[in-house]
């Protein structure tokens, strides 16, 4: 026996040093591969220097086609594909798009499938995402942004590039996806250059100015002027401290639009006017929006002759340059022409005319973004599609190489031991592989119950009977003739019927979508319930604009809904509703009290799981996955309030 021991003790060595001895080799190989030969070396370094110009181009492209010939025995070789991204950079600096993209794309599907990291993956989605934004194809720009930015954040990659470079395309990467109205991308890949940006050298902390500015401009955007205020504050304070032409130039630019947002008049003109000053004397195309916001500023002060000036600009601009605004910055001019010639009194040509452009324009840009809305659906599930596809051929491989590595392992045992250590190694590969099912077992069976959990939700988060009785309101007010009451009314259920929608597909949504989705939800049944009840929501500002606090979305409306249909039943006084949250270092701590009649029957209940609420119930499991995903302790109190009302205290860990 002991024997037998020593002789598979001494296979095993044997091959686990032939193992190291073969991966050792590999390593050697791989980074032999990496190293360009001497010529190619000195045309990287050549091209490295900086912009080139055109005669110097012309002669790159011919050295790296020479390079091309001298290198062609080795086709598949990392010296080879190296000049194939020199070439596609030389194709960059021509703008030939056509040939560019080619190239990239082509060397871009050889460094993806090496085992070594290299920056090309990084410097070839990104360039391939500016390229695709320049040409309006967002939904590709979008993925390749998307690649480039968690290259950026692998830790490898700054052994590579410098933190400037890598923060300078985040910040480029965010504005490309701001362009095509892609604002959780924006601030995606902003953030994550202001989480590298702290590391920044003295001299390049400017860029800092210019990230804020972006992710403040983001707000802007989405019309959250709040949000924006604290960011371009941040920008104005690293400006001082750090001062760039480049950074004021932006800043200039989003300080017009935020004075212009905020209704600070004299302060959005003064930086409007800085910003076509200096584009004036730098020879550059005057942005329309400016202008037009501009004439806005004028206009809010009575001050009809500037806006007048103005509006003519901007019709110079849009005949001048036809085709050098997109259909978004047209069509926000045609609006504000709508309200411009009602208040100036616009002859009726002119004003018809602007009509006509207004209903041009608007049509081509909902139209953009009902094609741009499908094509980023479908370029999502084709994105996700392939992401599962590749991981479950990536498993499958796995699995092979272990069960084939195992089955040689056995054979090599049958060959050296006997029959008694043969049982025993298939016994113990029978035990493995039964763990291991039952991992798989256990893995599935907790997605099933989530799975579950949310498919109970959904049927939760907006019942039929409420549908009903929402439209039975609006036909009400229809009857009624109240023609602003039902629009306002069929408003406020559309935005709140989309959030609901948009949520449900979500686990978690920032605490500011939470609360917009709840204020909607609570302004529907105050003009349902008109005058029965009030309602104030209290949560700090600088949390509503904190996009890293999440919760599982519909958490509270089932326990409003429960204040207006059972607390404020059959009472002779005002309802009150009150929301408070809270943040703690890891969780949010929300209270909902009412003043109702309900804590009679909610002190009975209290306790007694029998008569909890089918929300209640979900919404104490939801809690429960949450805080074992977080690691986080979760709570839901319900208490009866002296001398009337409920409260409803809910701990939800964040994330």
């Amino acid at each position: 026996m002991f024997v037998v021991l020593a002789a598979l003790f001494t296979m095993y060595s044997c091959m686990d040093n032939q193992s190291s001895k073969k991966q050792n080799a590999l390593v050697q190989n791989d980074t032999a591969q990496r190293k360009l030969p001497t010529d190619i070396q000195q045309l990287v370094d050549t091209l490295n220097r900086g912009k080139l110009s055109i005669t110097d181009t012309l002669l790159a492209m011919h050295w790296v086609d020479s390079l091309m010939l001298k290198h062609t025995a080795a086709k598949d070789s990392f010296s080879f594909y190296s000049l194939i991204q020199q070439k596609a950079r030389n194709y960059f600096e021509r703008d030939n798009s056509d040939s560019f993209a080619a190239y990239y794309e082509k060397g871009l599907a050889f460094f993806e499938r090496q085992p070594y990291f290299t920056k090309w993956p990084l410097i070839d989605h990104y360039r391939l995402a500016i390229l695709h934004g320049e040409q309006n194809d967002f939904q590709t720009a979008i993925m390749h942004a998307t690649k480039a930015r968690l290259e950026a954040e692998n830790p490898a990659i700054k052994e590579h590039m410098s933190v400037k470079i890598l923060v300078i395309y985040l910040s480029d990467l965010g504005a490309l996806c701001k362009a095509g109205s892609y604002y959780d991308d924006a601030h995606t890949n902003i953030n994550a250059g202001i989480n590298l940006a702290g590391t920044l050298d003295e001299k390049d902390k400017f860029l800092i100015t210019v990230l804020y500015t972006e992710k403040g401009s983001i707000f802007l955007e989405e019309g959250k002027t709040d949000s924006a205020a604290k960011y371009v504050k941040l920008a104005q304070a690293y400006y001082n401290q750090y001062p760039n032409d480049k950074a004021a130039e932006r800043l200039d630019i989003v300080m017009g639009s935020y004075y212009t947002a905020a209704e600070q008049l004299d302060s959005a003109i003064f930086y409007l006017k800085k910003t076509l000053e200096r584009d004036a004397t730098q020879g550059k195309v005057p942005p329309l929006i400016s202008i037009k916001n501009l004439s806005r500023s004028y206009l809010d002060k009575g001050l009809f002759q500037q806006a007048a000036h103005y509006v003519s600009e901007c019709r110079s601009l849009i005949a001048r340059y036809p085709g050098a605004y997109t259909v978004r910055d047209s069509n926000s001019l045609y609006t504000y022409l709508l309200e411009y010639n009602i208040a100036c009194n616009t002859d009726k040509k002119t004003a018809y005319a602007d009509y006509l452009a207004y209903q041009e324009t608007n049509f081509r840009y909902i139209n953009d973004q009902q094609i741009r809305a499908v094509k980023d659906m479908e370029g999502r599930y084709q994105l996700n599609k392939k992401q599962i596809d590749i991981e479950r051929l990536n498993s499958n491989v796995l699995e092979k190489k272990l069960e084939l590595k195992q089955k040689n392992q056995f054979i090599g045992i049958g060959l050296a031991a006997c029959a008694a250590l043969l049982l025993t190694g298939l016994w113990a590969y029978s035990l493995q592989r039964q763990k291991r099912l039952q991992l798989q077992k256990d893995g599935l069976q907790q997605e099933v119950t989530k799975v579950q959990l949310e498919q109970r939700l959904l049927r939760t988060q907006m019942e039929p009977h409420f549908i009903f009785n929402s439209l039975a309101v609006l036909q009400s007010f229809i009857r009624e003739k109240n023609e602003q009451k039902s629009i306002s009314y069929l408003s406020t259920f559309a935005k709140l019927l989309r959030q609901s929608l948009e949520h449900s597909r979500q686990s978690v949504v920032p605490l500011h979508k939470e609360i917009d989705a709840l204020k909607n939800y609570l302004a529907l049944q105050q003009m349902r319930f008109e005058g029965l009840f009030v309602y104030h929501i209290e949560c700090p500002a600088e949390m509503m604009a904190d996009d890293d606090l999440r919760l599982p979305p519909m958490l509270l409306q089932p326990f409003v809904e429960n204040c207006i249909q059972h607390g404020f039943q059959g009472i002779d006084y005002l309802g009150k509703i009150t929301i408070t949250v809270v943040a703690g270092e890891s969780f949010l701590n929300i209270r909902i009290c009412d003043n109702g009649v309900g804590n009679k029957i909610k002190k009975e209940a209290i306790g007694n799981h029998q008569h909890q609420s089918l929300s209640t119930r979900i919404t104490r499991e939801r809690l429960g996955m949450l805080s074992a995903d977080t690691g986080v302790q979760s709570n839901l109190q319900i208490q009866p309030n002296n001398p009337h009302g409920i409260t409803v205290e809910i701990v939800v860990p964040v994330r």
